[in-house]
């Protein structure tokens, strides 16, 4: 597979934005470009410009209670002894209270630039995004002169550019205008360098602003009362750069207003060419370190021109072409989206264009935040979790704790879903209000990420407080079923039947931190006897039902003809990894997989693509490679739009993120028998290779003991394989024609094999 096609490619312009337009992003501010002939149109997205919060139309309480939920606790954990399931509705009518001051992320502005030109005379129109530059262009003739737009969005420098140009010696004409939704003050001052947009919302008082300068070769510039003319230009260069005055400090949640000036006037002093160059190399350091290349199976002939929305409309599982970009296009989006000392990566990654978004295009923690950072690490990405990380530490510092102390508990908790503005508690919905194990999974994958990276400043600064405030509720919270052991209750297994004590997917994940604990606190830390004798208490979770299936809930409880989108009870498999640890007796394993894959099959395929993308990777994990490429299939044929982003429907970004996810299950597997850094990796190559990749090459796999794995196959087999370790460990290595090897690895002793000697 060559580099040329890892591009999104369209020989129309875009009109709608969801499902044409194409994203660009810098991790912290982003635009959705249309690629028009007579107008360029960029909508603008930037995670801080939000409703709700301080300050805002409603009583802000960090979603706290306003009446202590304790006596309802209380009497919901007896009712439970009693009537082993109640319903969701009776228990949200109890427990639940409707969200005050959440708020929802707002669309930035629009910026429309005009070009006039007739698209009935244009010929030869191409618009796309290059995966491999992060730069997306658009060109075309118009009678017989050629135009090209390129935009990216820079990292390094925090500004969007653009550079339009023609083969026309003063054939450039453009007017630029900018405008944002009604929901705010709006001031517009315009000159003849430019455009400037200040103001702040109605519901909060959030300040935000605007710059944006244009720099031409040749031509004159006009300012008008709402919009800037460009004629007679050989080129126009735009820099934009935009921001708001929140910052993530507890309780204001207010800072200084963005110094948008200052950056647009530094990008502009370097010049576009620097300022492109600059952007190329800074991007390229992150997405290069991982590369995937597909031989198709049936090695069919395909139109070499075909657009990509083509291309997805004609889709037959073993499309490598589509496949690769898929997969390599959620890294994009996530280099995109999230960047050191950013927000995370929201519903929507980065981007929106409403006022009033599905979701509100917030955190949800109940797996599809988690989802968001599944491939990172694996990938090469890890800088990327960064701002995950940092946002857990915030929660666990300042809001989680109001809502744990609120339950009778130390440490802190999350309910559900969450914002800018830290909203940590009590939501209103019956089926997803009630999902108290989420700060427990996102101090998970905070322990995971030091697992993985060694790293003993995130160990210090934010794993230990994370993990130490996640185990000290959980030790307040469990509660002692009449069997003796510990349980969740009330839990409830995400959006789906009713409330129990014990779910599967509650016992889990508690499991999973109390283990984290005992593992990464200080051993004199008191938290880590108390960890370690309740897990000796503590219901696991892991049963097989009636009919083999694993079970959702302790109780045997599960419909075979229940095709629910959620499969929560097979976290210990996927994302977790309790049913392959160290000293789980073979026997046992294996008895295990079995019922998780009944309880797949028993599902069904249908779903959203997140769901698709978690089934693949759990149909990886079981190491069934072609269950697991249906699903894929089934994501990219069913659940991706013409853009590629997921689709829910409508627009969710977890699916994009979750099938990259997923396909490096397929191809290194890597969580088995792990005894920790200082001891023994197991590494299996091609567990679940689909029959529909039977040759092929991947780069820069990194496993979960911080291993990079570079792999060759050829017809199903191991060709070549080499292991780079960051750090002295014991690794062995397995897959269809490598020999069983265990090998000593080292920095400067990596593991090289060839079935070419």
């Amino acid at each position: 597979m060559c580099a040329a096609a890892l591009r999104l490619t369209y020989d129309r312009p875009a009109t709608d934005w969801e499902s044409e337009s194409l994203p660009i992003g810098n991790g912290f501010e982003g635009a959705s470009v249309f690629g028009g002939i007579d107008r360029e149109t960029l909508v603008l997205s930037e995670k801080t410009l939000w409703t709700g919060g301080p300050g805002g139309s409603e009583s802000y309480r960090h979603g706290t209670w306003s009446t202590s939920p304790l006596p309802v606790l209380g009497a919901l954990r007896d009712e439970l002894t009693r009537t082993p399931v109640l319903e969701p509705a009776d228990v949200a009518a109890r427990l639940g209270e409707p969200k005050a001051g959440y708020g929802a992320s707002q669309v930035f502005a629009r910026v429309d630039l005009v070009t006039g030109h007739d698209p009935r005379r244009v010929t030869d129109y191409r618009r796309g995004l290059d995966l491999r530059s992060a730069l997306a262009d658009v060109s075309y003739r118009l009678d017989d002169t050629g135009f090209r737009r390129e935009v990216f969005a820079s990292n390094p420098a925090r500004v969007i550019a653009a550079r339009f140009t023609t083969d026309r010696k003063a054939g450039m004409h453009l007017r630029l205008a900018v405008s944002t939704a009604d929901n705010r003050t709006k001031r517009l001052s315009v000159d003849d360098t430019g455009i400037t947009l200040t103001g702040a919302l109605h519901d909060n008082g959030m300040r935000y602003k605007l710059a944006l300068r244009v720099q031409t070769i040749g031509g004159t510039t006009t300012p008008h009362a709402d919009a800037l003319t460009v004629t007679a230009a050989e080129e126009i260069v735009l820099v934009l750069a935009f921001g708001t005055d929140y910052a993530l400090t507890f309780p204001t949640f207010r800072g200084e207003l963005d110094d948008t000036d200052s950056r647009v006037h530094a990008a502009l002093a370097a010049g576009y060419d620097q300022l492109r160059q600059q952007h190329l190399g800074d991007y390229r350091s992150l997405f290069d370190r991982f590369d995937l290349e597909l031989e198709a199976a049936d090695r069919a002939d395909r139109p070499a021109a075909r657009t990509t929305d083509w291309a997805l409309a004609h889709y037959q599982p073993g499309d490598i072409e589509l496949e690769t970009l898929a997969v390599q296009y959620g890294r994009y989006l996530l280099i995109s989206s999230s960047r050191p000392g950013a927000l995370p990566a929201h519903l929507q990654g980065l981007w929106n264009s409403s006022t009033n978004p599905p979701w509100s295009c917030d955190y949800h923690v109940n797996i599809n935040l988690q989802m968001n950072y599944w491939p990172a690490r694996a990938t090469g990405l890890a800088e990327t979790e960064q701002p995950y990380h940092d946002f857990t530490h915030f929660l666990a510092t300042t809001t989680g704790p109001l809502v744990a102390r609120q339950l009778g508990a130390a440490g802190w908790a999350v309910l559900l879903a969450t914002t800018p503005f830290g909203y940590a508690g009590v939501i209103e919905y019956a089926t997803s209000f009630w999902f108290v194990e989420a700060a427990a999974w996102m101090a998970h994958d905070v322990a995971e990420a030091v697992r993985s990276t060694g790293d003993e400043q995130l160990l210090t600064d934010i794993a230990r407080p994370v993990i130490a405030g996640a185990a000290a509720f959980w030790l307040d919270f469990l509660v002692a079923d009449p069997d003796g052991s510990l349980v969740v209750s009330p839990s409830y297994s995400p959006e789906h039947g009713g409330f129990t004590a014990g779910a599967a997917m509650s016992q889990q994940i508690v499991r999973a931190v109390l283990t984290d604990a005992v593992e990464l606190l200080d051993p004199s830390d008191d938290l880590v006897g108390r960890a370690r004798a309740a897990l000796d208490r503590l219901d696991p979770g892991l049963r097989i039902g009636g009919w083999g299936q694993l079970q959702e809930w302790k109780l045997d409880l599960d419909d075979p003809l229940d095709h629910h989108r959620h499969v929560s009870q097979l976290f210990a498999l996927y994302p977790g990894d309790a049913l392959d640890a160290t000293g789980v007796p073979d026997e046992l394993r294996a008895r295990l997989h079995a019922a998780v894959a009944v309880s797949l099959d028993a599902r069904g395929d249908d779903g959203p693509g997140w769901c698709q993308a978690w089934r693949a990777a759990l149909r990886a994990r079981l190491g069934d490679a072609e269950a697991a490429h249906r699903a894929v299939g089934r994501l990219v044929g069913d659940n991706l739009l013409p853009n590629l982003w997921g689709n829910h429907p409508p627009f969710q970004i977890d699916a994009n993120f979750g099938l990259t996810a997923a396909v490096v299950e397929m191809l290194v597997r890597s969580h088995e028998r792990w005894c920790g850094r200082d001891g023994q990796a197991t590494v299996r190559l091609l567990p679940a290779l689909p029959s529909a990749w039977p040759s092929g090459h991947v780069r820069g796999i990194r496993t979960r003991c911080g291993d990079v794995v570079d792999l060759t196959w050829r017809d199903g087999q191991v060709a070549a394989v080499d292991v780079t370790a960051d750090h002295p460990h014991r690794l062995t290595l397995s897959g269809a024609g490598l020999p069983a090897t265990t090998a000593d690895v080292a920095p400067t002793r990596p593991f090289t094999w060839s079935a070419v000697r």
